[in-house]
């Protein structure tokens, strides 16, 4: 998914408020556009628990996330939110793949999510350096999910993002 594509998702939100650097704020848009991104090391997945100053699901884990906000390509945007909330630099990325976006409705916050799944294979597993948006983290393997208070459209995504993983 290209500059282009992006360009033109978020001409659709041309109308909402912008953040001082120019980033779009869908805080009070009933739709979002989201990148939510598989990080991985050989077959184990990073969750993250999501801090109370989050805006939607706070005590919720989830992998990897964040508004596409920008027009920049989802991999560029991928690339900046594993800086942001892990810490780690591109160096440390052995592969990123995409799936095709779907939309997840959340009736609960009334919100509809346009969902860009994607997953990062690192070279190593890393300790992540979180930021504010979330409490903690842990490596775990696909059959421990189920243990974890999740995000709406969690099992989706995993599922569109299982059949692109090499080892799975």
């Amino acid at each position: 998914m290209d500059d282009d594509y992006v360009q033109t998702l978020l001409a659709r939100f041309k109308d909402l408020p912008r953040f001082s650097d120019g980033r779009i704020d869908f805080h009070t848009s009933k739709e979002a556009p989201v990148i939510n991104c598989f990080v991985i090391h050989k077959e184990e997945f990073l969750l993250l628990k999501r801090s109370e100053q989050v805006s939607s699901y706070p005590g919720h884990w989830n992998f990897m996330s964040g508004y596409l906000d920008a027009p920049v390509s989802v991999e560029s945007k991928i690339l900046e939110e594993l800086e942001e909330e892990l810490g780690c630099t591109k160096d440390a990325v052995a592969s990123i793949g995409f799936g095709e976006p779907f939309d997840v409705v959340d009736n609960d916050i009334n919100r509809t999510w346009i969902v860009h799944p994607a997953f990062v294979e690192l070279r190593e597993r890393i300790i992540p350096k979180l930021n504010w948006e979330h409490t903690d983290y842990q490596w775990v393997t696909p059959d421990q999910f189920p243990q974890f208070k999740k995000i709406e459209g969690f099992e989706e995504t995993y599922a569109t993002i299982k059949k692109l993983l090499p080892h799975q």
